[in-house]
Parts: structure tokens; sequence; C-alpha cells
């Protein structure tokens, strides 16, 4: 089970980098990112980590969130440019903790949201016989509420500028 679920990360990481990467440097759509604050949930491992170093390597500054601040600091430290990234630990399932961290972050940047990645997620490995209800509602909130969550936040000022883009992360 833990096999196929790693497979499963390692191909899903590989099409969203291969689709970012398509993205920056598609000749009919020049998509530079380059100073652009791009904010990354569930970024402390799997697909986040790999997101958020190459968003850095291509010029972006990096919000990221999760709720493993030690994962987090890996991150940050694998990050050959420290500047272009910033950590915020943050339970994303938790209405008030992304309002707090996305209002710092934006402060912290000096620049609004213009890329939300929601890419948070939990698998939690039991058949699905064996959860309780607590376990079910648990994935519901990170899988699916956060990503509400945080869009409700930042969406509002996108809309303002006519300018901004959300990506769901999904597998």
């Amino acid at each position: 089970m833990m096999e196929e679920t790693n497979t499963i990360v390692a191909v899903t990481a590989a099409l969203v980098l291969f689709i970012v990467t398509w993205m920056m440097f598609h000749p009919q759509r020049r998509t530079s990112l380059r100073h652009k604050h791009v904010v990354v949930t569930g970024a402390a491992s799997g697909i986040g980590r790999g997101l958020a170093i190459a968003l850095c390597e291509a010029g972006a500054v990096v919000s990221l969130l999760d709720v493993n601040k030690a994962g987090l600091d890996e991150v940050a430290a694998a990050i050959s440019q420290p500047e272009r990234v910033h950590i915020f630990p943050c339970d994303v399932s938790d209405y008030t903790q992304v309002e707090t961290a996305l209002s710092t972050a934006v402060a912290t940047s000096q620049r609004p949201v213009e890329i939300l990645i929601n890419n948070a997620g939990i698998v939690n490995g039991k058949k699905f016989v064996d959860l309780t209800p607590t376990d079910m509602q648990r994935t519901m909130q990170v899988n699916t509420m956060s990503q509400f969550f945080t869009t409700k936040v930042v969406l509002p000022a996108m809309l303002e500028r006519h300018a901004g883009l959300v990506v769901t992360v999904s597998s």
C-alpha cells in the first residue's frame, strides 16, 4: 500500500512539475514567475516540496504553508535563495489559521498572492471499513475544506486586481 502511494505521489509530482515548467516556457504563453508571490500549501514534503524548490528556481517569491514546521524548515534550507522563501506553519483545515498565515504572508512578501497552489492533502492509509468518523472528517477538512478556505481568503484581492491564478492539486 505504501509503495503504491509513493508511486502515485512521484507520478503526480512529475506531472505537476512538467505542467509548471511547460507553462513557464511555452512559446505562446510567456508566463514569467519572476518576482511573483506564490503560495503553496502542503509544502513540507512530496509534491509541495518539489513545487516550492522549482518555483524559487524560476524566480518566484514563495510562501509555504504546512502543519509540519520541521518539514518547512528543511524545504527552506534546501532552497539556494533563502530570501525567496517564507514559511508559515499552519493547519490549513482551520480557517482562522489560514487567514492569519495568508495575511502575514502578504505583509512579509509585500506583495499580494498572485498564484495560489492548493496542494495540501492527507492519506489515512486505513481500509475504508476501518475509518472512524473522525478520520473521515479530518480527511475532508484537509483535502477539501482547506482549498475553499485558502481560495476564499485570496480570491477577493485577485478579483479586484483582475489577475491571479488558483491551482488545485488532487490525486
